[in-house]
């Protein structure tokens, strides 16, 4: 595999706002060489910190857009864009959505494995691990 240096893998992730598939096209375009998403997000994820102010960068940079249609001359646009701004900013004072429901819920516990082969539920438990680790560290970043 071709090796690209700490510095350019940074400005690359950031050029691209965090965004894995987008970094690792950036860096196959570059560089001419095979480099996949699992590649950045692992390399990414090593550097936790330097990740997550990526990452707080883009969410500022989309805020600011957000901000800017709250001022729109259209007035849809800007509703639309001040409903937002309160859901996401504005919760403590009472601005989120409320569900609410009536009569019976039905929960799905989810398929009948019963007939499961060993190797399907291996696989099965081995696809849960990897979504389940996925899902701990984007909430860590």
């Amino acid at each position: 595999m071709t090796k690209v240096s700490d510095k350019v893998f940074w400005e690359l992730l950031k050029e691209n706002d965090g965004l894995f598939e987008q970094t690792a096209e950036a860096i196959r375009k570059r560089f001419k060489c095979d480099y996949t998403r699992q590649a950045v997000y692992d390399r990414a994820y090593k550097k936790i910190e330097q990740l997550k102010e990526i990452l707080e960068s883009t969410n500022d940079y989309a805020e600011g857009i957000l901000r800017s249609l709250m001022d729109s001359k259209k007035e849809d646009m800007q509703l639309k864009a001040v409903q937002i701004w309160l859901k996401a900013k504005a919760k403590k004072r009472g601005y989120f959505e409320k569900v609410q429901t009536e009569g019976n819920i039905n929960v799905n516990t989810g398929p009948d494995l019963s007939e499961a082969t060993d190797k399907q539920l291996k696989e099965l438990e081995k696809l849960y691990t990897k979504i389940e680790k996925d899902a701990n560290d984007k909430n860590s970043a």
